[in-house]
């Protein structure tokens, strides 16, 4: 069984990758980060719509890594001590010992910066979303249909340097039924 890790179907690429490497940001299809400073996650501090932009971009990021089943799409975005970076190589070793594609997909309700300090940031997000299942023949073989609708609270830190991601955690959940409003 999959626990998806990310909090949304957006998740985000590091924001300094060489995109000549390969599983650059270039072959993963993953678009660059727009921000008037070209490397954003090595400021001392970000304003508010840089960190959710750097957020955003470590979120695409874990979302094209599941998708591809390809751990290296997530290099350079956790801290070195994150929870997360673990969970998600099982995960995605799970996926591919399965023969199992996964298929986020998901919308941000909202994503705004709760809390900040020289080295923290704490982002609170608001994100439907419902992960289907699929073998590699295209059979569906999700398990359950339901949709939830979770806050999560995802903690961006400075180390060496740089703005990572070092953990995102649902703190609420609420399962969304069939034909229910989001």
């Amino acid at each position: 069984m999959i626990h998806f890790t990310a909090g949304s179907t957006a998740p985000p690429a590091p924001l300094n990758l060489d995109k000549s490497e390969p599983g650059g940001a270039e072959r993963a299809g993953i678009p660059e980060a727009k921000s008037k400073d070209k490397e954003p996650n090595r400021k001392s501090t970000l304003s508010n719509q840089e960190a959710v932009a750097t957020f955003r971009h470590f979120e695409r990021r874990i979302a094209a890594a599941y998708r591809r089943r390809n751990p290296d799409l997530v290099r350079d975005t956790f801290t070195s001590d994150s929870p997360m970076e673990p969970r998600l190589l099982k995960e995605i070793r799970q996926l591919r010992k399965d023969n199992v594609l996964i298929k986020p997909r998901s919308a941000t309700k909202s994503l705004s910066m709760a809390d900040k300090s020289r080295r923290r940031i704490e982002l609170l997000q608001v994100v439907v979303s419902a992960y289907r299942f699929f073998d590699e023949s295209g059979e569906n073989v999700t398990v359950g249909r339901a949709a939830n609708r979770d806050v999560v609270k995802s903690v961006l830190r400075r180390e060496n340097g740089r703005w990572l991601l070092h953990n995102s955690v649902v703190v609420r959940r609420r399962e969304i039924k069939p034909g229910e409003s989001t």
